[in-house]
């Protein structure tokens, strides 16, 4: 098979650029995906649309996609459900100067975020310690997508507009031989151009084409919670800083999660029901009535992780012809809309209409990484 450009994945990233490359006038794309579409994270993501940030470009890649998402129905006949939804993110002193840095950053952007006196929120968390939190943060902007809706929406349009999705088909090596050529699990495909958007094995893909692209995979888990009194409003976020806690309050009922002790590098993904007390200890230490609870199941996917938390997007310049838009450290699903736009104007254009230069994979080898500290 032969493609002007094969992109590496069916998540969520993979599905916004072959639309944007089809939507742009690019006729030959062909999407590989080693299981179904959306079967990684995207599949397992919790659709938040967050601005609270600390790094500029994030915060500005949020307001970008969600410009987009509000023209998503315009744009495929696919309502993503977009809603408001509050984060509140909780510092102690530890973390006080970097949540007032992060605030700055994103009314300089024109966002309405604010810090919030503890006390004020006591009606809103009412089962929420707050006798040590220094301050609070939340932005008005902030918001909540379904993502199967979404993944839908860019899966049947990319079908409309002629894009090949082969499903169940694995990339197990990539080289070059005048163009790029791809070993699938069905055959070989060769392509002009390709974009790994493989996720947490994207590292992988570049090893087999000897580019070092710094992503590892981190097990996540996130806990359904049966039993807890109420503690806060619904379609609520509340992330403590301090504690690395995360209880997303929602009405089906709420979940709760940890960072937890995972290893760096592993690709389990199976739920461990022994971590549950673990989580609760720590959970219970922000959320006393939590320990009354039960957790009686949940989640556990993979996070892309960087050294610096943040995506690796753009050309690879070793290897003529190849891309990288993958290592979202668990903010792959809020910032595919505009992903998928500035990597489909760096193929076909040339030039983003965002300067992505900051996550470029250079920035390893010349030691200019920019940490993002708030990873929920």
């Amino acid at each position: 098979m032969e493609a002007d450009v094969l992109v590496i994945g069916a998540g969520i990233v993979g599905l916004s650029i072959a639309y944007n490359l089809a939507e742009m006038g690019c006729k030959k794309i062909i999407v590989t995906e080693k299981e179904f579409a959306g079967a990684g994270t995207t599949g397992k993501g919790g659709g938040g649309i967050r601005h609270q940030f600390s790094t500029e470009l994030n915060i500005k890649l949020t307001i970008e996609s969600l410009n987009l998402l509000k023209r998503f129905k315009e744009l495929t006949g696919y309502d993503p459900q977009l809603k408001s939804i509050s984060y509140y993110l909780l510092a102690t002193e530890e973390e006080e100067a970097l949540l007032r840095r992060s605030v700055d950053a994103q009314i300089k952007q024109g966002l309405h975020s604010t810090l919030i006196e503890p006390s004020e929120l006591k009606p809103i968390l009412k089962g929420v310690k707050l006798d040590d939190i220094a301050a609070v943060s939340t932005c008005r902007e902030d918001s909540w997508i379904n993502p199967p809706t979404l993944l839908q929406g860019y899966y049947d349009s990319c079908i409309r507009l002629g894009v090949s999705i082969l499903e169940h088909t694995e990339v197990k090596h990539l080289r070059k031989e005048g163009c790029l050529r791809a070993e699938t699990t069905v055959g070989h495909i060769d392509a002009e151009t390709v974009v790994i958007a493989a996720g947490a094995y994207s590292g992988l893909i570049g090893k087999s084409i000897g580019v070092e692209i710094p992503i590892q995979p981190f097990k996540r888990q996130v806990f359904y919670v049966e039993g807890l009194d109420k503690v806060a409003e619904p379609n609520l976020v509340l992330f403590d800083l301090h504690n690395k806690v995360a209880l997303v309050n929602r009405v089906e009922g709420p979940i709760v999660g940890i960072h937890d002790r995972s290893t760096l590098g592993s690709f389990d993904e199976t739920l461990n029901l022994n971590d549950a007390p673990y989580v609760k200890e720590v959970a219970a230490q922000r959320i006393p009535p939590i320990k009354k609870a039960e957790l009686t199941g949940g989640i556990a996917g993979l996070y892309e992780m960087t050294p610096d938390r943040n995506p690796i997007i753009g050309k690879i310049a070793s290897v003529e012809g190849l891309f990288c838009a993958a290592g979202f450290s668990g903010h792959g699903i809020m910032h595919a809309p505009i992903i998928g736009k500035i990597i489909a104007e760096m193929i076909v254009k040339d030039k983003p209409s965002i300067d992505i230069s900051q996550f470029s994979i250079n920035r390893f080898s010349n030691n200019k990484q920019v940490y993002e500290h708030i990873v929920i």
